[in-house]
């Protein structure tokens, strides 16, 4: 939500790029406004100088696996630029992200707060994505511990 979107993004372009992502999900996110953007951009491109600035399109994170859901209320502030779309290429999954405009209803003492991460979290939108998440196919936890303990078990018996 909000800078911690900024801060997961750089953590999964700079960082943590050997962590796999399911779903990336930014709520409310800054990521689209010029100042955030012309800095990633300055970031991602420091060695390439012929390219026109406006041409340029920053990186998806390459570790996002399946899905990138940018969610933004339209009466959100702080996501300015709640397209994000069109300013990140695909990464080589075919992952970039996908706008999804909510309706954030928070409010608190009569005064609304499209930006509040509650807001956010309690859209129909945000419990879609987790429930899809969550009823999706996987290996259960016994499944991958007896994996692990084969692939160790393995790795001693040769």
């Amino acid at each position: 939500h909000s800078m911690g979107s900024i801060i997961a993004y750089d953590v999964l372009t700079d960082v943590a790029s050997d962590v796999n992502i399911h779903t990336f999900m930014t709520l409310g996110s800054p990521l689209g406004s010029p100042a955030v953007m012309k800095k990633m951009l300055a970031e991602q491109y420091a060695e390439q100088t012929n390219d026109s600035e406006s041409e340029k399109k920053l990186a998806t994170p390459e570790n996002i696996k399946k899905n990138w859901l940018n969610l933004s209320d339209l009466n959100d502030n702080v996501a300015l630029n709640y397209d994000l779309a069109d300013d990140f290429e695909p990464n080589s999954h075919g992952v970039g992200p996908k706008d999804v405009i909510v309706n954030n209803d928070y409010e608190y003492e009569g005064k609304k707060n499209p930006h509040k991460s509650y807001g956010y979290l309690r859209t129909p939108e945000v419990a879609e994505v987790i429930h899809e998440f969550l009823a999706e196919e996987r290996p259960s936890l016994a499944d991958i511990l007896r994996d692990s303990w084969e692939r160790f078990i393995a790795l001693f018996s040769r």
